[in-house]
């Protein structure tokens, strides 16, 4: 994203925290399963093999959880001084960029769910801009 000509930056916004740390949980829970079957299966194994395969394991569990935070941290909304810009990482090699001109915005509704959106760490929810 290029800024135009007498364009600034206000504000850069991230989404918050707390989805990003519940997806890592899931993918070290994913990953679980599969090291308790090695565990299982220690003593029928050999010792060079265990180790490998707790060694696949790892290396694939630790790049899902690399592939999960560059999305995240890749993830913004930039605000300027005529425009908001969201850019949406699909994956590493995939982004979407959305950009709403400020005059043309209409509308902007944001919701919150639960009572626990009343706590700090659950303070999160969905921003609508309309055109």
């Amino acid at each position: 994203m290029e800024l135009h000509h007498d364009e600034s930056i206000i504000g850069t916004y991230r989404r918050h925290k707390t989805p990003f740390v519940f997806s890592l949980l899931k993918a070290l829970c994913a990953s679980l399963p599969f090291y308790a079957i090695l565990y299982f299966i220690k003593d029928d194994v050999p010792g060079l093999a265990l180790l490998g395969g707790f060694l696949l394991i790892t290396i694939a569990s630790a790049l899902f959880f690399l592939y999960i935070a560059l999305v995240y941290f890749l993830d913004h909304l930039l605000i300027t001084t005529h425009r908001v810009v969201m850019v949406n990482w699909k994956s590493p090699f995939h982004k979407e960029e959305h950009q709403l001109q400020l005059h043309d915005i209409q509308d902007v509704r944001s919701r919150e769910r639960g009572i626990l959106s009343k706590l700090a760490p659950f303070d999160y929810g969905r921003i609508t801009i309309e055109t």
